[in-house]
């Protein structure tokens, strides 16, 4: 519910990309999210996007318009202008630069960074280590914006970093929430290893998140017949689907380890992954942020192997949550999986600080509340 005595806040999320990911999956789940406790949200996107189709299953509110790699369509401007005053929306919650770029220009204009002139308020969200170049159209872009939310510190210190003409204080650190989640029972484990068609009894590992050469799978492959050594009846699970999937298979077969990796490719329902895994990983080798994949296996109990890349490690503390290794590493993150999957007090150890934290700091609810308290400070 929103906070008494307080109106409703009226907030419109702008995601123009066109596949489902991490900053897509937020958009949908914040305005669920802000919409049960009371507040109006409107989700923008992309025509024909992943996004429109699960906002649109979701029952949200929904403006979409064309869109391509070069940008927004003509005319979206001045249609999510006319959306935007209809629907009286006070914030603009925009994604990634072309959706800030559209927002700013569909907005009546708030003044320096939102603080004047009684127009509805712009501000960015941002879930990819990326910074913020020092353009002449960048500096006025941002002294437009009330807020940068991002979503680890990572990513707040590299935006900073060639953007001196944003003060610190505009950056906002809102990390993702998940769903809250409880370690699988064994028959649970078994019912969900049975619908994968992988064996009740192997060690499992589990990557989780598109393929994309980011999330460094080609690593992973790398690093796995170290693994098969320490532990030769495990099997390697990758979840989720993309262009690099025929040329990671082949890497694979190259490597000899073919036999003990299974592609899963996309699933809508990851319910049955995290309930079958033993040990999540992520090798991700650049622009990482807070992965929901990984939070959302600490949720279910889980202890996680990452790399040392962007808001990793403000999620897993090694040797507490899991163990972290230097990017692109593949003798490292072979060394730490085996020594986990040999280690089962360890990794149980390890998955049970993981669900507690994910308690403390990680969950939707949580994660709501401070974004809802953000919103309605800003109002004042």
């Amino acid at each position: 519910m929103s906070a008494p005595g307080r109106e409703p806040l009226r907030v419109a999320l702008l995601d123009s990309i066109p596949v489902w990911g991490g900053g897509e999956k937020w958009c949908v789940s914040t305005a669920r999210a802000l919409a049960a406790r009371g507040h109006h949200v409107l989700v923008g996107g992309a025509r024909g996007s992943a996004l429109e189709e699960r906002a649109s299953a979701a029952g949200l509110p929904l403006w979409s318009w064309r869109a391509g790699r070069l940008g927004w369509g003509l005319g979206a401007r001045r249609d999510l202008a006319r959306r935007l005053a209809s629907e009286r929306i006070e914030a603009v919650i925009a994604s990634v630069g072309r959706d800030l770029r559209l927002a700013a220009r569909a907005l009546p204009d708030a003044g320096p960074g939102g603080s004047s002139g009684g127009g509805p308020l712009l501000l960015q969200r941002r879930g990819l280590l990326r910074p913020i170049r020092p353009t002449a159209r960048n500096r006025r872009l941002y002294a437009r914006v009330a807020r940068v939310i991002v979503n680890c510190e990572a990513i707040g210190a590299c935006m900073r970093s060639r953007a001196d003409f944003v003060p610190r204080e505009r950056f906002f650190v809102l990390p993702n929430g998940v769903e809250r989640a409880a370690p699988p029972s064994a028959a649970r484990r078994a019912e969900a290893r049975d619908a994968l068609g992988l064996p009740r009894d192997a060690a499992l590992v589990a990557a989780i998140g598109r393929l994309a050469p980011m999330k460094g799978h080609d690593v992973l492959l790398a690093a796995w017949p170290a693994v098969l050594r320490a532990h030769p009846g495990a099997l390697l699970a990758i979840a989720g689907d993309g262009e690099p999937r025929a040329e990671l298979e082949a890497l694979a077969a190259r490597l000899g380890v073919a036999g003990s990796v299974r592609f899963l490719g996309f699933r809508a329902d990851l319910a049955p992954v995290h309930a079958a895994l033993d040990l999540f990983v992520l090798a991700s080798v650049r622009d990482e942020g807070c992965n929901n994949a990984l939070l959302e296996a600490m949720a279910h109990g889980r202890a996680a192997v990452v790399t040392d890349c962007g808001g990793l490690p403000e999620l897993v503390v090694e040797g507490q949550t899991g163990r972290v290794v230097p990017v692109g590493d593949a003798g490292a993150l072979g060394r730490a999986l085996a020594e986990l999957l040999v280690d089962d007090a360890a990794r149980e150890r390890m998955g049970e600080a993981a669900a507690r934290r994910v308690e403390a700091e990680f969950t939707l609810e949580r994660v709501t509340e401070r974004l809802e308290g953000l919103l309605l400070e800003l109002r004042g």
